[in-house]
């Protein structure tokens, strides 16, 4: 009992330690310039962004698919949540494909600020 004690007092100090270096590098990230390269909205090309965005898609869809082909009753049913969720998310992410500024109109004009809430949305 005395070692189960002895070894969660060297863990918390592990974790102690690993929390005082994130914060540190937060506080270091935070206040560092900016990087001319992140200014703007040009970071990546569209072909690229419409790329990776897709990738995202199969793979959401791919998880949805196998959680609803996974379903059974004796199974519990956060399965199935997990599984709209990601279908929920794949739509979500095609419809931030579809907004980017670059794209044709998706309902309405497409823009910065119409895909960034798509984004956020889904993540």
């Amino acid at each position: 009992m005395q070692g189960a004690k002895i070894l969660l007092k060297q863990l918390l100090r592990s974790e102690a330690r690993l929390v005082a270096l994130l914060a540190l590098l937060f506080v270091v990230i935070w206040w560092a310039p900016p990087l001319k390269i992140l200014q703007g909205t040009h970071i990546m090309p569209l072909w690229m962004h419409v790329l990776m965005e897709t990738f995202a898609i199969i793979i959401s869809m791919l998880i949805f698919g196998v959680a609803w082909n996974a379903y059974a009753s004796e199974r519990p049913g956060n399965i199935m949540i997990v599984g709209c969720v990601f279908l929920a998310v794949g739509l979500i992410d095609f419809a931030h494909m579809m907004s980017f500024k670059g794209m044709p109109d998706f309902i309405t004009p497409s823009g910065a600020g119409k895909g960034i809430n798509f984004w956020l949305a889904a993540r």
